[in-house]
């Protein structure tokens, strides 16, 4: 949902699985951590980093800021559904 209602672009997307989460067990691995971007940025380079004793692996994105391109690459609108539950769960955590 922040991904939709932010309007923002999943830099992994189209680029294969990049597993970040359980990295002490290989088989139980999966994409957990994320980076999301606008579309003014581009991609350059994405790496998992080595083991740091973590059950995350870490991630490294070097990205290019390209306003002029932004056109390019646009993400999904959000629907007024996915507006409306991103706006009740906002308000239930209110404090």
């Amino acid at each position: 949902m922040f991904q939709n209602v932010g309007e923002l672009l999943d830099i992994r997307k189209g680029r294969g699985i990049y597993n970040t989460y359980n990295a002490k067990s290989f088989l139980m691995r999966w994409p957990l951590d994320h980076i999301f971007v606008s579309a003014e940025f581009r991609l350059i380079a994405i790496k998992l980093g080595q083991d740091i004793n973590s059950d995350h692996l870490p991630t490294y994105a070097k990205l290019s800021f390209e306003p002029e391109k932004a056109a390019e690459q646009q993400p999904e609108k959000p629907s007024e559904k996915q507006l409306k539950n991103a706006k009740e769960q906002a308000e239930r955590v209110q404090l």
